[in-house]
């Protein structure tokens, strides 16, 4: 049987965002394939 274990402070945020969005908030070039 398999299961996960699912462990997080609260108020914690977890998110998957894209290299485009990465790039125009931090104002920097992320190289390709990070």
């Amino acid at each position: 049987m398999l299961g996960d274990i699912i462990i997080v402070e609260s108020n914690a945020y977890i998110a998957f965002v894209s290299k485009r969005v990465i790039e125009q908030t931090l104002n920097k070039t992320i190289s390709k394939g990070s």
